[in-house]
C-alpha cells in the first residue's frame, strides 16, 4: 500500500502539481484521483465509508514523503551547480564573504578558585571538646 501511495505522490510530484500540504485544496483533484487509484487497487480500502481509511494513510504520509523529496532534490540541484562550477569563486578572487571568513580563535579563561575561609579558633575548640563515639555492642541472634 505504501509503495502505490508513494507511486502516487511521485506521479504528481513529476507533473509540477504537488501540493504543499495533503489537506490543501488546490482545485485540481489530486484527492479524488488519489482514492480512486487505491481503491481500485486495494480492495479492503473500498469498505471504508467515504475513502478515510485511505485519505488518513496519506495524511500522515505525505508531509514526510514531500520533505524527503525537497531535500533530495535540493541536493542534487546543489551537486549540479557543483559540476556546472557555478559556485566556484574565481581563482584571483581577494573578497571574502561572511561564509568564508575565518572564526577567530576561541579563548577560555580559567575558573577562579577562592580560598575556603579560615574556620578560626572557635571551630579548633569544638572540634576537640566533642566526645567520642562509643561502638555499639553486636547483638547475638
Amino acid at each position: 500500500m505504501r509503495e502505490a501511495m508513494r507511486g502516487f505522490f511521485n506521479s504528481i510530484y513529476a507533473k509540477g502539481i504537488a501540493p504543499d500540504g495533503w489537506m490543501t485544496d488546490n482545485g485540481l483533484g489530486i484527492q479524488d484521483q488519489y482514492k480512486h487509484e487505491m481503491h481500485s487497487r486495494f480492495r479492503e480500502l473500498r469498505l471504508c465509508a467515504g475513502g478515510w481509511k485511505a485519505m488518513r494513510l496519506a495524511r500522515d504520509a505525505y508531509p514526510q514523503w514531500l520533505r524527503h523529496r525537497r531535500l533530495s532534490q535540493a541536493s542534487k540541484d546543489d551537486a549540479n551547480r557543483h559540476i556546472k562550477g557555478e559556485d566556484i569563486p574565481p581563482a584571483d578572487s581577494e573578497v571574502e564573504d561572511e561564509d568564508t571568513r575565518a572564526a577567530p580563535p576561541v579563548v577560555k579563561k580559567k575558573a577562579r578558585i577562592s580560598p575556603l575561609p579560615d574556620p578560626g579558633p572557635s571551630a579548633a575548640k569544638a572540634e576537640s571538646t566533642q566526645r567520642p563515639v562509643k561502638p555499639r555492642p553486636k547483638f547475638k541472634v
